[in-house]
């Protein structure tokens, strides 16, 4: 749920700890905090904070974070991405490629399976070579 409802408070240190400066702010009714290792850590992400209200942003009230940065952690990672996309063309491959063609790219060789003349390819470009 966004909510306009956003007070950040000032940065409070806490001796004896590893990351000391702890950043504290309320989304709603549920406070929020996140500590930094140094002041200059903390003033930075408690002025991200206040910009994004100066701005007029939304904050979730569950992760306390502004609606901008929702947006950016929703999207999918490379790898995530990579995912989705061996999962897409996974099924219309048939099972006798897979061995032949596990762990190279287009047209590389993998090392692993050895080569007859028979599959010789004479276009074939070396790996780096556009």
């Amino acid at each position: 749920m966004l909510t306009y409802d956003v007070q950040v408070w000032s940065i409070r240190k806490r001796e004896n700890r590893a990351k000391p400066y702890q950043l504290r702010w309320r989304v709603g009714h549920k406070p929020h905090s996140k500590s930094y290792a140094l002041k200059a850590q903390a003033d930075g992400r408690r002025a991200e904070l206040l910009s994004a209200l100066r701005q007029r942003e939304q904050f979730d009230v569950e992760t306390g974070l502004p609606a901008s940065e929702l947006i950016e952690q929703s999207s999918p990672t490379w790898f995530e991405h990579a995912c989705a996309y061996a999962a897409m063309k996974w099924p219309d491959a048939s099972a006798l490629r897979f061995p032949r063609d596990a762990g190279r790219g287009d047209r590389g060789s993998d090392g692993f399976h050895e080569r007859s003349p028979d599959d010789a390819c004479p276009e074939e470009v070396p790996a780096g070579v556009a």
